[in-house]
């Protein structure tokens, strides 16, 4: 199930929270088929800021991840160029060891280990 299986029953308006934007074409469709009158949206990884931003949403963008305590995490950086990709993949970026991930997407790593900035809901 996602996001978009159960859009026809919320209501417009209203406050949308998303945690981990990537890039924002998911935050570009909630905002577009919702309209909320406001919208959260947290993403750690600084690589997909200007994505983010050049749309041009109404919303606020807190650069932090989201936790269960405030303070400084490790940011595991994925990375990679699976087959037929022609960036480097920054969808799985997470303050979450990432091994089980990198058993089902073995195209993908996380070589890179960053510190990031850690909030609570």
């Amino acid at each position: 199930m996602t996001i978009y299986n159960i859009l026809p029953v919320l209501p417009q308006g209203g406050t949308i929270i998303e945690i981990g934007a990537h890039n924002g074409d998911d935050t570009k469709r909630l905002s577009n088929l919702i309209k909320p009158d406001k919208f959260l949206v947290f993403e750690p990884d600084p690589r997909n800021y200007p994505q983010i931003e050049e749309k041009d949403l109404r919303i606020t963008l807190i650069k932090k991840a989201v936790s269960n305590e405030t303070g400084y995490a490790k940011l595991w950086m994925s990375g990679g160029k699976p087959p037929g990709m022609n960036h480097e993949h920054t969808a799985s970026t997470s303050i979450l060891n990432p091994s089980g991930h990198i058993k089902k997407h073995p195209d993908y790593n996380f070589d890179k280990i960053e510190t990031c900035e850690v909030t609570t809901l």
